[in-house]
């Protein structure tokens, strides 16, 4: 298995899904900081550009690593998922419900979504 491969895609999709969901939690936090209500699309949108985010860096992932590539995906995933427990769950407060049901959607869909996308962007060659 590629060690580092599986670590860079790690960081890139902790990335990639944090800043899908920025500008979500910065209108969110905007809007209840000025008094208003937090509008229908916010948890909808996020709760699509997400795991789009996500499965883009799982298809980039597959396209490139076309030898034992379900195995590095599901590697990038637990390791994100390892990285993401403490961090949303302790530090920012995330119910942990909410933590899991997101654990769920980036293994049973978005992974299996992100390895086919990718395995049908490989080259012959595997680059």
């Amino acid at each position: 298995m590629n060690v580092r491969r599986i670590l860079v895609f790690t960081l890139v999709l902790w990335l990639a899904t944090a800043l899908a969901a920025f500008p979500f939690g910065f209108v969110e936090g905007f809007l209840r900081a000025t008094g208003h209500a937090k509008p229908w699309w916010i948890p909808f949108g996020q709760g699509i550009a997400v795991p789009v985010a996500a499965a883009a860096v799982i298809a980039a992932l597959a396209k490139r690593q076309s030898e034992r590539t379900w195995e590095h995906a599901w590697a990038v995933a637990a390791f994100t998922l390892l990285l993401t427990l403490p961090l949303n769950v302790v530090v920012m407060g995330q119910p942990v419900t909410q933590w899991v049901g997101g654990a769920v959607v980036l293994l049973v869909v978005v992974v299996p979504i992100g390895v086919l996308i990718g395995g049908l962007l490989q080259t012959p060659n595997g680059t």
